[in-house]
């Protein structure tokens, strides 16, 4: 158990390690660090030097190495950077994880998480929601989620699991405490990758209802992956994924599932809907969790098939799902109207209705609304979560 516990911290290292190389890169596409950013970034860089250098010392080549991935990140001109990385490539080879490495890890992890809190004081969005990202992930105190819980009772806020890069932005309902457990509610965005803007579209929407919402930074809800829709993954991320991109959605999206369940009260249900390309995830959790949904809500939503194929049938538990197109949709018949171009929103849902159907769902609706066009119909599914969720 120990020893799982030093393997993991070695990926979570690597994946936090991308993420401070996104939250520089970031902050340079935006504006120079100030004074005071460059300044805290110098004490960040001198952290993981004293720690790369103790690895070195006691032979822990791979520790050392991290570390030092991050000091550059952090200030790649400090001080004993260039000398101690090249001592550190002379070790041939790396000793075990020790009790000894985790104790020091772990102190250099709260320190570096200390500094990330000042940086995400001191940046502007989303420069400081990636460090408070990285803060949380180096060193998860109560303290430091109880001031995210804070950010997400007044708004929303970006939350990522230390397993796995994706990030989504969460926001807690009113009265929110971590006292009894509440349900959440995913909304998938679109084409257009505006992920705040869907959050904030359903928290605004959602009143005093009692649930989280939920909206993951997903991939297979677009086209081109364009490093400026997604600043805290970078492009070498995306273009790892772009070719699949719906395991890296279904895994993350259950690791942010898993976050809110154990650091946010979540109950482990949850209701989901997606709208236009957002469909896709949601159609596909739907298929894959059947036992989990409370209800399925596609909205104007495209469907091919993704996650479907290692979907089981439906046995004891299903959720409800209510398809809802839009009358006036430019993409009703064909995809942006093109006509024998791509199959537009009404034929997708044809499949979608067989699909589901073929996999034993049978509590399954279908209506189009009159004089509504291409919409993520927030007020819509609410009201359609009223008549369920009691």
């Amino acid at each position: 158990m120990h020893n799982r516990r030093l393997t993991n911290a070695m990926s979570n290292s690597r994946i936090l390690v991308a993420l401070l190389a996104v939250a520089i890169a970031t902050g340079s596409a935006m504006a120079a660090p100030t004074k005071a950013e460059a300044k805290q970034h110098a004490k960040l860089a001198r952290v993981w030097i004293d720690f790369a250098r103790w690895c070195k010392l006691g032979g822990f080549r791979d520790d050392a190495k991290l570390a030092l991935q991050r000091a550059k990140q952090a200030d790649h001109a400090a001080k004993d950077l260039e000398r101690l990385s090249t001592e550190v490539d002379a070790l041939t080879e790396t000793k075990e994880p020790t009790p000894a490495l985790q104790k020091r890890r772990d102190k250099a992890h709260a320190d570096a998480a200390k500094v990330h809190d000042k940086l995400a004081k001191a940046g502007k969005e989303p420069r400081h929601e990636l460090h408070t990202l990285i803060a949380a992930g180096l060193d998860p105190s109560k303290a430091r989620w109880k001031r995210m819980a804070a950010k997400a009772k007044k708004g929303v806020t970006l939350i990522r699991h230390p397993d796995h890069p994706m990030v989504g932005y969460v926001s807690l309902p009113k009265g929110w405490t971590p006292k009894k457990k509440w349900p959440v509610l995913v909304a998938v965005d679109g084409a257009g990758s505006g992920f705040r803007g869907r959050a904030n579209n359903f928290t605004k929407t959602r009143g005093s209802r009692g649930f989280i919402v939920l909206t993951p930074c997903s991939l297979s809800n677009t086209n081109a992956l364009n490093a400026k829709k997604y600043p805290y993954y970078g492009q070498e991320l995306l273009d790892k994924h772009n070719a699949d991109r719906f395991p890296f959605d279904h895994d993350g999206l259950e690791k942010l599932l898993a976050l809110i369940e154990e650091r946010l009260a979540g109950s482990g249900k949850f209701a989901i809907t997606g709208f236009s390309g957002g469909g896709f995830l949601c159609y596909g959790m739907t298929a894959r969790h059947p036992d989990r949904v409370l209800f399925a809500a596609p909205a104007c939503a495209n469907f091919a098939g993704m996650g479907f194929a290692d979907a089981d049938k439906v046995k004891d538990t299903q959720p409800p799902i209510r398809i809802m197109t839009g009358a006036k949709d430019p993409h009703r018949t064909w995809t942006h109207g093109k006509v024998n171009g791509v199959p537009g929103i009404e034929p997708q849902t044809d499949h979608a209705v067989k699909a589901l159907t073929e996999l034993g769902f049978t509590d399954l609706t279908r209506t189009m609304l009159p004089g509504v066009g291409h919409s993520a119909l927030a007020k819509q599914v609410w009201e359609w979560a009223d008549k369920l969720v009691r």
